[in-house]
């Protein structure tokens, strides 16, 4: 019974602890910097978790990965961008390869892009 209330006690102060880091990671930094913060501390639980633990690491952790790296990539550039959509970026892409101009090549359009 002690046990049991010893751990709840460390978990509980422990999750306190962690709460108000965060909070004046908010206050100090932003948001955007709590955010990325804790989704780096959950990545790096990620990599200790496979190096303790033996589990197969198969390519669908590299995507999702690379989904989570490409999520902030874009939510720093809406934010150096105020005028910038993913609904306008994708149709100025459609717009852009539907123009017939000879001299617009594909590898001048990604470059542009």
């Amino acid at each position: 019974m002690l046990e049991t209330y010893g751990y709840g006690f460390l978990f509980s102060l422990t999750g306190y602890i962690g709460v108000q880091i965060v909070l004046q990671l908010v206050r100090t930094g932003g948001a955007f910097a709590a955010v990325t913060v804790t989704t780096c501390r959950k990545a790096v639980t990620i990599v200790i978790s496979f190096l303790v633990f033996q589990k197969p690491f198969t390519a669908q952790y590299i995507y999702s990965g690379m989904l989570v790296v490409g999520g902030i990539y874009l939510n720093l550039y809406s934010k150096k961008n105020p005028h910038f959509s993913i609904q306008n970026w994708m149709k100025e892409i459609r717009m852009k390869l539907m123009q017939p101009e000879s001299s617009h090549t594909y590898k001048k359009f990604v470059e542009e892009v």
